[in-house]
């Protein structure tokens, strides 16, 4: 997360040392800490759901789309 936000700015050579403070200050904000956490928990949940579930792609007439979609 720290390291992709000086990515974003074209910063790719970060000491680590500065990577964890800035880590850490990110982390001291409740609000980041919640969004990341969230972040983290969805993109598991969908990792497992992806795992899980099989895709099967059928065919429908516009009409029968408009029929499932009531």
């Amino acid at each position: 997360m720290a390291r992709a936000q000086y990515n974003q700015y074209g910063i790719y050579d970060i000491p680590e040392e500065q990577l964890e403070s800035f880590a850490k200050m990110i982390l001291e904000k409740q609000e980041e800490a919640e969004r990341i956490y969230k972040k983290l928990f969805e993109d598991k949940v969908i990792k497992v759901v992806k795992d899980k579930v099989t895709v099967t792609e059928t065919e429908v007439s516009q009409e029968e789309f408009n029929e499932m979609m009531k």
